[in-house]
């Protein structure tokens, strides 16, 4: 349970200090972090039955309510979701296949590159679907005020 905390509490100031290299606003950083955190807690609940999965879900979350915030606070989405998105960064898979290269493991660089790559495709893949349900919900909303008028 000790570890579990010093996690995620790692996440949100990992994103906190994301959002101070961006130069992001002040009151945009603990929003972020949150979002972030929320994004990581259900990557680690999903990821022991499917690691996929788990990164998909917990960066599509990150992206709807990054977009969310952006929205209730009236400021860019990015300054919500890339802060948001870094505590999920494959980066030990693709430090581990760099390595498996330079040692000569072909075979496992391939299987564990094939792995980051596939987590990464997961990743935009639910930036952009999250990205799109905002797109398509403001269309509806603009469509219908303009029935209304």
């Amino acid at each position: 349970m000790e570890t579990f905390i010093k996690t995620v509490l790692f996440c949100f100031i990992a994103a906190a200090a994301f959002g101070f290299i961006m130069s992001a606003p002040l009151k945009s950083i603990s929003v972020s972090s949150t979002i972030a955190t929320v994004g990581y807690l259900l990557y680690l609940y999903i990821n022991p039955s499917s690691e996929i999965a788990g990164y998909f879900i917990g960066t599509f979350v990150i992206t709807f309510l990054g977009e969310l915030g952006a929205r209730i606070m009236k400021m860019p989405a990015t300054i919500f979701i890339f802060p948001g998105v870094i505590p999920l960064v494959p980066g030990v898979g693709i430090y581990n296949t760099m390595t498996a290269f330079v040692n000569g493991d072909i075979q496992s660089g391939v299987s564990l590159g094939f792995s980051t790559c596939a987590i990464a495709g997961s990743m935009a893949m639910a930036m952009a679907v999250g990205n799109m349900i905002f797109i398509m919900y403001s269309k509806i909303k603009t469509t219908n005020k303009v029935e209304e008028i």
